[in-house]
């Protein structure tokens, strides 16, 4: 038994333009496209038939719509192309494959997925391909997506990382300053320090010159001038050394017996000031004479 010859675009074209279906010759044929293999088509144009008609012009219109819409589609897609003859019911049906843009048979072919020829195997082997660089494509823009995220969330300029470095940033400038307060009023509470000692100082002279000042401003002894210089004698043996009195006679402003009476003076006024001192510390103090008044009215 002879096998049945198999369609061509130009042969499938030419035997339906010149049939005739109950009575009526055919008025349009339609290029649709198969979206996968749920059934799903779009149509690609209709192309209405008119007179009289090449079949091989129209096999490469049609051929020439299949590649300019698939040539943006990646892959193996198929065509199929259907006779009208005067009414809207679809007759002879006819398959044919493209891949890239690019007519790979003229032949027609059943849904070349399922079909147990070469075409079909190049179909399986096709489609395969061209999900596993979907899959792959699809991995790499969540991958890409996912390390951004992570990259975003780390060193964004609210990520992690960046936050971390501006809080660390932040607690040492809360600690320079800090620590600037506390040099500044350090600074502050010395410099007030000494100046009260100044202060302290230049009232005190001040004050004990005074007796000296006002008798020379009014000619006449208005303080006791021996108890000033009984004041000025005791300031001098407080700060001058027998070292300071060797020094003078060397430089020849005391002699000998000079300086021998001032260091006798000066040792008196010491032992003075020290038996003073002395008789200080067995004086009792405000709060403890409280306390022994209070025992003895309480009869303790």
């Amino acid at each position: 038994m002879a096998s049945k010859k198999r369609h061509t675009v130009d042969s499938w074209v030419e035997s339906v333009i010149t049939e005739v279906i109950d009575g009526k010759g055919c008025s349009a044929i339609a290029l649709l496209h198969l979206k996968g293999v749920g059934g799903a088509t779009e149509e690609v144009t209709t192309k209405p038939i008119e007179g009289t008609v090449s079949h091989s012009d129209l096999a490469n219109f049609l051929i020439g719509r299949a590649e300019g819409f698939s040539q943006d589609l990646a892959g193996l897609q198929t065509f199929k192309l259907i006779a009208f003859y005067g009414s809207n019911e679809p007759h002879n049906p006819f398959h044919f494959t493209t891949s890239d843009g690019t007519v790979i048979s003229r032949s027609e072919t059943m849904m070349s997925a399922h079909e147990p020829t070469p075409t079909g195997l190049l179909g399986q082997l096709m489609k395969h391909n061209e999900t596993l660089m979907s899959q792959n494509n699809q991995l790499v823009t969540a991958t890409m997506a996912m390390a951004n995220g992570t990259i975003a969330m780390c060193f964004g300029p609210h990520g992690v990382v960046q936050e971390s470095i501006r809080a660390q940033l932040e607690a040492v400038e809360v600690v320079k300053d800090a620590m600037l307060d506390m040099h500044d009023k350090r600074k502050e509470l010395v410099i007030a320090e000494h100046k009260a000692a100044q202060d302290l100082q230049t009232r005190k002279a001040v004050i004990e010159a005074i007796p000296q000042l006002v008798n020379r401003f009014t000619g006449h002894e208005v303080f006791d001038e021996k108890a000033n210089r009984a004041k000025v004698l005791e300031a001098l043996a407080m700060k001058v050394t027998p070292q300071d009195l060797e020094l003078l006679v060397a430089m020849g402003k005391l002699n000998k017996e000079e300086a021998l009476v001032l260091s006798a003076q000066f040792a008196a006024i010491v032992d003075e000031k020290r038996k003073e001192v002395e008789a200080l510390k067995t004086v009792p103090s405000e709060e403890s004479a409280t306390k022994t008044l209070t025992a003895k009215g309480n009869g303790v």
